[in-house]
């Protein structure tokens, strides 16, 4: 059975649970098994420590507030001046399955621009260093970013995981399944998003990484009744990293809509659905183009930014298709693509990335200057020459199994 790790000493009385942790709890009756490919964070913080870095967020403010007012006219105290309360009810340490990709992909838009006389189609590279994408469907947990751990450089504190990390800081964790990989994004968004680019090339080096959070939830009594929220904190440093608190305002709603207090439904209406911090934890990724910086790389990056974090289907539509492309019910962890995480491992790949982004520019640059005789040859060899030499042994592996299956599928089909 799963341990609450209760914040002693501070615990409100047990009230009605919220909707994300019945949903949470029923969806997991047993440990999974990770491949020996997956890495994990140690939990850093403790769910005390975890539950005091947890600050009220400034919506939350005016509503915590009326929640000791409640309290102090309940329990007849006419102590106006007591600090801001919010303490959870109880903690749940969780494992989140994630993933850290980096990228490379050339693509161009579907859309025309016009360039002088003539109408063109613009195409892009760009690259990503250790972008966020979680490897799981469970909502709104999937819709957090925790891209924060690759920025900060605490990815490279993670290590093997190991059956003993399934307790720590004296309570067990919830170890979720992974549910999906980030490798068929190309082909997805061929197809989910055909209208806006197509992907002429792709490439991908995914590492698994589990991501140690706290789950915490919180009651607040106000003068009609009773609100719930819950915060979702990243645990994997001392310091506390991404934090998203889910704002009330559908609640906020519900509970004045019967009385004249225009105000607070208004204010609710205004709050977006989670507060976070800091405010560009949500980002799932960030383009890294070459030296020709296009700016449909960047459009393309904020939309799949935007995709993921809001309240949509995306993800859960991008799971069942991959599962619908695999062989077998499992995820394929020995897909040469999928790698354990090492400082050496992404430093190579992404230097190879470099280097085809660079070989990119130069032939976009020879294009353009061929009227006046183009990139020097010399140059245009050398970058060749880097693209092959920086190559990462798993990539040569998996493009000699991928021309094997293509082979095959030529010699059937005839």
């Amino acid at each position: 059975m799963m341990q609450r790790a209760m914040v002693q000493g501070h615990c409100r009385p047990q009230s009605r649970r919220v909707p994300v942790l019945r949903r949470f709890k029923s969806s997991f009756t047993e440990e999974p098994h990770y491949h020996p490919k997956v890495r994990a964070l140690p939990f850093a913080l403790s769910p005390q420590e975890a539950a005091a870095k947890i600050a009220p967020p400034p919506s939350l403010a005016p509503f915590i507030k009326l929640d000791n007012l409640t309290r102090n006219l309940r329990d007849r105290r006419l102590d106006w001046n007591s600090p801001l309360q919010f303490v959870p009810q109880n903690v749940i340490a969780i494992y989140l399955p994630s993933w850290f990709v980096d990228v490379y992909m050339d693509s161009s838009n579907v859309g025309s621009l016009n360039a002088g006389h003539r109408a063109i189609k613009p195409s892009f590279g760009m690259t990503t260093s250790q972008a966020f994408f979680p490897g799981h469907t469970m909502d709104p947990l999937c819709r957090m970013s925790m891209r924060s751990v690759g920025e900060s450089g605490l990815i490279s504190h993670a290590i093997p995981f190991s059956k003993d990390m399934r307790r720590q800081k004296g309570v067990d964790v919830v170890c979720m399944p992974y549910a999906m990989t980030p490798l068929s994004i190309n082909l997805a968004a061929t197809e989910f998003m055909a209208d806006k680019f197509q992907i002429k090339e792709y490439m991908a080096a995914a590492y698994p990484i589990l991501i140690p959070v706290y789950l915490a939830i919180y009651s607040f009594e106000l003068l009609s009744g009773t609100v719930e929220t819950y915060a979702v904190a990243e645990a994997a440093s001392q310091e506390g990293g991404a934090v998203y608190v889910k704002n009330i305002a559908d609640q906020i709603n519900a509970v004045y809509e019967a009385t004249e207090w225009s105000f607070a439904r208004d204010f609710a209406a205004s709050l977006p659905e989670f507060e976070v911090e800091p405010p560009n934890a949500a980002n799932f990724l960030e383009v890294l183009s070459g030296p020709l910086r296009m700016d449909p790389a960047n459009d393309i990056s904020q939309e799949i930014n935007s995709l993921l974090y809001k309240p949509t289907n995306y993800l859960r539509r991008y799971a069942q298709y991959e599962k619908s492309r695999r062989s077998g019910a499992e995820l394929n962890f020995d897909d040469l693509r999928i790698r354990e995480w090492t400082e050496g491992e992404t430093k190579r790949t992404q230097e190879h990335m470099t280097a085809r982004m660079l070989l990119r520019s130069l032939s976009k640059m020879d294009i353009i200057m061929s009227k006046s005789g183009g990139v020097d040859a010399g140059d245009m060899e050398q970058a060749r020459t880097a693209v092959e030499d920086t190559k990462p042994a798993w990539l040569r592996e998996w493009e000699q199994q991928q021309s094997v299956l293509g082979q095959s599928d030529t010699q059937t089909n005839k």
